[in-house]
């Protein structure tokens, strides 16, 4: 595929409504040295350019953890990062539609169960027929979404290249959402709209600033939550992609009824996996509002699931002496 619209389809799946509402939230609460976090950002993408990168692509592989099974030999540890991988996604996907929610029930009088409901059931449908240094190697180097963008071009070095297109898409539009908390704080100084009960959860602040501050221009609100909508749709569409890849490479392509049925299988399978990943996400989407802002869901989630997969990953990489049992010697 050509770099330009792999890098915009790389920006446009890591950069979520998450990132439009929960990093102007947590400026808002917190203060500006969450902005520091780019430079972390710089550190993983070299890390994801010149140790991930040059191992992973020329491999030409579907799942990325089929790289384990080359590395290490071992079915159950392949099979167990996969599940750890996919749960992280499902998780993930629950606050991709519960987050414009928020946006969308300040600004009108719409339940946050209709919207994740609707959103849920657009998302579904449309991905079913559309086949800092933690935070860049998670998210792009760890990632069988971000996997598959990387391994769609033609070779490596564009691929490298696809990373320094990202990184300055990530730090303009990570910039312009920490300075849209920054605005929200500095309007909201002297009355906090949750203090003074006209919100119910910090991360409806941005949307709350919209509907409040520009209201004399008719259909910004809409044109806001559109935005956030359309940023969802590409998130959920790609970690549901991927999500169908992981378990078809990893569980299903093996078995003996889809080795024989393989032109047919494969398509209707990841379909209608895509439309379970929908579907899942929108179970979860009720359950991700108790867990504190968006953004510390987001990352807690993450540290969970896929921190262990980072260390595995750079360990498999860069310690080749590491091998599938690992005696420890105690004196």
């Amino acid at each position: 595929m050509h770099p330009i619209p792999v890098t915009m389809s790389l920006i446009g799946g890591v950069i979520s409504a998450i990132s439009v509402l929960g990093n102007a939230t947590e400026m808002y609460l917190h203060g500006t040295q969450l902005w520091l976090n780019i430079v972390g950002c710089f550190w993983g993408i070299l890390v994801v350019m010149f140790l991930i990168l040059p191992t992973l692509y020329p491999l030409e592989l579907i799942s990325m953890m089929q790289y384990l099974q080359m590395r290490f030999g071992s079915e159950g540890l392949t099979k167990l990062c996969s599940i750890s991988q996919m749960l992280n996604m499902g998780l993930y996907l629950g606050i991709c539609l519960y987050t414009p929610s928020l946006a969308l029930s300040s600004v009108t009088d719409l339940p946050n169960w209709a919207s994740i409901v609707c959103l849920g059931l657009v998302c579904t449908f449309y991905i079913s027929i559309v086949l800092g240094l933690y935070f860049i190697t998670s998210v792009v180097g760890i990632s069988q979404a971000q996997f598959q963008r990387l391994n769609s071009v033609r070779s490596l070095k564009t691929s490298q290249g696809l990373c320094v297109m990202f990184f300055i898409g990530l730090f303009i539009l990570w910039s312009l959402f920490y300075f849209t908390g920054l605005v929200a704080y500095a309007a909201y100084a002297d009355c906090d709209p949750l203090a003074t009960k006209q919100i119910e959860k910090a991360d409806q602040i941005v949307p709350f600033l919209v509907a409040d501050k520009l209201k004399h221009l008719p259909g910004m609100a809409g044109l806001f939550v559109a935005a956030v909508y359309g940023a969802v749709l590409s998130s959920v569409s790609s970690q549901a992609s991927a999500f169908a890849a992981l378990v078809w490479e990893d569980f299903l392509c093996n078995w003996i009824w889809f080795r024989k049925n393989i032109g047919i299988s494969a398509t209707n399978v990841t379909r209608l996996l895509s439309a379970f990943a929908g579907v899942l996400g929108v179970g979860l989407a009720f359950i991700v509002g108790r867990l504190g802002t968006l953004f510390q869901a987001a990352y807690s989630i993450s540290g969970a699931f896929i921190g262990p997969l980072d260390g595995l990953f750079v360990t498999a990489i860069s310690a080749p002496w590491v091998n599938k049992k690992v005696s420890i010697n105690i004196s």
